[in-house]
């Protein structure tokens, strides 16, 4: 009966059982789960016994193995010792803590596996790895038209990852406007410089001799909030081994961009041309101006405001003259490397009008180099200029950028 009823509790002893049960207790707290399995290993019975008459039967003992000399009966009431076997054992407890480090550790390094499959998770790049590097190749460029068409496409074709294209964009463009910013505010009044050097001609000969040369330059500087502008131009021609044009124009305009639409401009501009009447002329101006749209690929401003003119007519002295001028600035760049642009400008007094304008398709050859295919007219008309009023040139010249 007594053996019947220490098989009952076996699965009690197993270490799965007590593992399971120390873990559960665990949750709560350790100390009272090493309590909780005091009791259970008190009334729990040992395993049985080995077959009777071995010589080397033993019995776990409080102090260890020991040899049993009842253990031939197998009857408890004949062999007292047996009882005390029933007793855990220093060396049954020490099984019991170490099932619980186990198992406590086993925990452990689940949830620490979780929590690392966790992170990687919320590190993994959502942008694919060759869509980065078109990116990056894409930003070093500094073409922020090639970068948009890019972007457009990785967008397009990875939707997954249209934040974090976005994020790098944007950061990107912030780093570079800080840049930016920083160089403008350390540089001189001599830095920052940007231009064109323009140059054409053309020869002809035959029953009329005819020379022609143009060179043009232009320069900007673009601050903060201030916008330096420099320009000259010079036209000359013969026929016949005689001057049959000579005109020459120098100027200066700063701007101050008041926002993003507004600006206030200044001009300062020299002119000679003996050929249509006057042997200089100087033009004063001071105005405001609008931009209707400016993104990188298409520019519109207009420019309205008094003028002050002075000029030195070839056979009737010097006269002095208030009006008004107007402008008109536009470009167009239909691709990378093609542009339309189109500039005017318009002068008008009481008896003197003035109108200028130019139209010129630029190809880009190479990174600095261009051609211009350009037809420009300028009309004068005044009762002390000559009757040649209306010229129109059509030029094909090359443009170096510096």
């Amino acid at each position: 009966m007594l053996r019947s009823h220490r098989l009952s509790y076996m699965p009690l002893l197993s270490p799965y059982g007590t593992a399971l049960a120390v873990a559960g207790c665990l949750c709560i707290n350790t100390q009272p789960a090493l309590a909780a399995v005091e009791p259970v290993a008190a009334n729990t019975v040992s395993a049985p016994k080995p077959p009777a008459k071995t010589p080397s039967a033993s019995t776990i003992s409080a102090s260890g193995i020991t040899d049993d000399s009842n253990a031939e009966t197998g009857d408890p009431a004949e062999n007292p010792e047996a009882e005390a076997a029933v007793v855990p054992s220093p060396d049954g407890l020490t099984s019991t803590n170490n099932a619980t480090a186990l198992v406590t550790a086993a925990i452990a390094a689940a949830i620490n596996t979780a929590s690392t499959e966790a992170a990687k998770a919320a590190e993994r790049d959502p942008i694919p790895k060759n869509v980065r590097m078109m990116l990056e190749e894409a930003l070093s460029s500094g073409d922020n038209s090639e970068l948009n068409t890019i972007v457009k496409y990785t967008r397009r074709t990875n939707p997954e990852a249209t934040d974090a294209i976005q994020a790098i964009v944007s950061e990107h463009r912030a780093r570079v406007e800080a840049q930016r910013l920083a160089t403008i505010r350390q540089a001189s009044p001599f830095a920052l410089w940007v231009g064109k050097i323009e140059l054409g001609g053309f020869r002809s000969t035959g029953s009329s001799s005819e020379f022609g040369v143009n060179m043009a330059m232009s320069a900007t500087r673009k601050g903060l909030s201030w916008t330096h502008a420099l320009a000259a131009n010079a036209d000359y021609r013969e026929a016949n081994g005689k001057k049959s044009s000579e005109r020459l124009l120098a100027s200066y305009s700063p701007t101050l961009q008041l926002d993003t639409r507004n600006f206030v401009y200044g001009l300062v501009q020299y002119e000679r041309d003996p050929f249509v009447g006057y042997d200089y002329r100087y033009t004063g101006s001071l105005g405001i101006g609008y931009t209707f749209i400016d993104n990188g690929k298409l520019l519109l401003a207009v420019t309205l405001g008094p003028s002050l003119r002075e000029i030195s007519y070839i056979d009737d002295g010097t006269d002095t003259k208030w009006g008004g001028r107007s402008s008109l600035n536009f470009r167009w760049a239909l691709t990378p490397t093609l542009s339309v642009q189109q500039t005017a400008s318009a002068f008008a007094e009481d008896d003197t009008k003035s109108v200028s304008s130019r139209t010129a398709l630029d190809a880009r050859i190479i990174t600095k180099l261009s051609a211009r295919f350009s037809y420009n007219m300028q009309y004068e008309t005044g009762a002390n200029l000559s009757d040649r009023s209306f010229d129109t040139t059509s030029r094909v010249t090359l443009i170096y950028d510096f």
